[in-house]
């Protein structure tokens, strides 16, 4: 069965405002691997599709993709897993110095179940805008910095392999680079 799970709007003004927002999921049954796709909405104004990316967690495995949120105002965060039984899964908003952000924490618990069935949990695109910078994801034992396409963001962006210490390395690059460009 699909799971459909939703932040709900966050806001991403305040005083300490996520960078990066990163989606956790295990999977904790032993036989079956599941299928996530994780969505990243601007919820400026009016809601409009910034990222999307899928992965397949193994079995008795957990990964994570991660979002760059630093100029969104107010987003929400779609999760569809598919299947959903034994699978856990969080949202973790981090700042420009990596630390967690306690108001962009959801568990499963806390996070919205927007449905649960085969067909209408599956995550439907809305209104794309082109997007003005990039997005870290993971996938597997790969990660990649990819460019954000309207197109792009109707099914699951490929990404190449990767070594994980050069994507924390990237990453840190765009905290570093965040942090000159708010300092302006």
């Amino acid at each position: 069965m699909i799971r459909l799970y939703s932040t709900g709007p966050v806001e991403n003004a305040a005083g300490n405002s996520s960078f990066t927002t990163w989606v956790s999921v295990l999977n904790n049954n032993n036989d079956k691997e599941t299928r996530i796709e994780a969505s990243l909405y601007s919820l400026n104004g009016e809601k409009n599709l910034v990222g999307n990316t899928g992965f397949v967690v193994p079995a008795s495995s957990s990964e994570y993709a991660i979002f760059d949120t630093g100029d969104i105002v107010k987003f929400e965060v779609q999760i569809s897993v598919d299947p959903g039984e034994q699978v856990l899964i969080s949202v973790w908003g981090k700042d420009t110095d990596s630390n967690l952000v306690a108001a962009h924490r959801f568990t499963q618990a806390e996070l919205h179940v927007v449905n649960s069935d085969s067909e209408s949990a599956k995550i439907v695109p809305v209104k794309s805008e082109p997007a003005k910078k990039t997005v870290p994801i993971k996938s597997g034992s790969t990660k990649k910095t990819v460019p954000i396409k309207s197109e792009s963001v109707k099914k699951p962006v490929p990404i190449k392999p990767e070594s994980f210490k050069t994507a924390i390395k990237k990453s840190n690059q765009n905290v570093s680079n965040a942090k000159k460009r708010r300092s302006r």
